[in-house]
């Protein structure tokens, strides 16, 4: 991880303690900015994950919020906004996805860190993303997305997907090195 890496995740972690300190004093106003936050990112997030329409997300994510506003005493324990929204987005597509037959992919990998990996990222910015990110099984695409457009921590990936943080780095490195094998990096 760079510094900047370390920098911006350590900016993330204090915008989210702060939200959360205004949450728990006024759950209206925090409610609102958590939402101005959140909401397009997870949007974005669930048309390129799950291929929705625009119309579809933003319904996901209206439901993914829809606890803050129900339960605030309960959504004040929450330390980590973005992992419990994310996740909760998850298991909303996991629940219509299942309705409809499809199954996601739960593949463990190796865990040998590319050479390359800033000029990886650099690549797949440049790229049409969504065209880059099809090769890749579902629980790669979901760790690269959540890492790389997100800016989550390992840790928050882990919590998100239900599993341990060196099946994260693994699922994150392997599919880090298949896009550089299909790029030709």
């Amino acid at each position: 991880m760079s510094v900047n890496d370390s920098n911006e995740q350590s900016n993330n972690v204090d915008a989210a303690a702060q939200i959360m300190a205004l949450y728990r004093k006024e759950p209206e106003k925090g409610f609102n900015l958590l939402y101005e936050t959140y909401a397009g990112r997870l949007q974005g997030y669930v048309q390129r994950m799950y291929c929705l329409s625009s119309n579809q997300a933003e319904d996901l994510v209206h439901e993914a919020f829809l606890i803050w506003v129900e339960s605030p005493e309960q959504m004040k324990m929450v330390e980590r906004p973005a992992a419990y929204l994310f996740t909760s987005i998850r298991h909303l597509y996991q629940r219509v996805a299942s309705k409809k037959g499809q199954i996601f992919a739960n593949v463990e990998l190796d865990t040998d860190m590319p050479e390359d990996l800033d000029n990886i990222k650099k690549t797949i910015d440049r790229l049409d993303a969504e065209q880059a990110m099809k090769i890749l099984p579902v629980a790669q695409k979901e760790v690269l997305l959540l890492r790389l457009w997100e800016d989550l921590s390992l840790e928050e990936v882990a919590q998100i997907q239900q599993t341990s943080v060196p099946t994260v780095a693994s699922r994150y490195l392997y599919a880090l090195r298949k896009l550089k094998k299909v790029m030709n990096i």
